[in-house]
C-alpha cells in the first residue's frame, strides 16, 4: 500500500485518529489493535509523542513529506502508482536525512 514509507503510514494513523477511514482502517480496527490505540484516546499528537516520532512532524503535528527531504507536508494520500514511483526519492531522501543527523 505504501511501501513502508512511515511519513504515508503515519499520515494514515492520523487522519484514522480524526475519524476517516483509511487504508489501514481494517488494520487499526483488528480486536487487539484496536485496544491498543485505544491508549491514546484518538489523539495523534500523543501517539507522535509516546513513541518520539516527532522528527517526522512539524510543530503542528503535520506530516512531513520524506521525498521532499521534509520541506513539504504531505495533504492528501498520492494514488497507488504515484507512491510505487516515489520510493527511489524516497529512498535517497532518507538516506540524505540519515547522513545530516535528521533523526539523532
Amino acid at each position: 500500500m505504501y511501501r513502508d514509507r512511515i511519513d504515508l503510514t503515519l499520515f494514515d494513523l492520523k487522519k484514522y485518529f480524526a475519524g476517516e477511514k483509511t487504508l489501514l482502517s481494517p488494520a487499526y480496527e483488528k480486536e487487539t489493535t484496536s485496544i491498543w490505540l485505544s491508549q491514546f484516546q484518538h489523539s495523534f499528537p500523543a501517539f507522535v509523542d509516546r513513541f518520539q516520532l516527532n522528527c517526522f512532524v512539524d510543530e503542528e503535528y503535520n506530516i512531513l513529506d520524506i521525498v521532499s527531504k521534509q520541506t513539504k507536508i504531505i495533504e492528501r494520500f498520492p494514488d497507488r502508482k504515484a507512491v510505487a514511483a516515489s520510493v527511489p526519492a524516497y529512498i535517497d531522501s532518507l538516506i540524505s536525512l540519515i547522513q545530516q543527523g535528521y533523526f539523532d
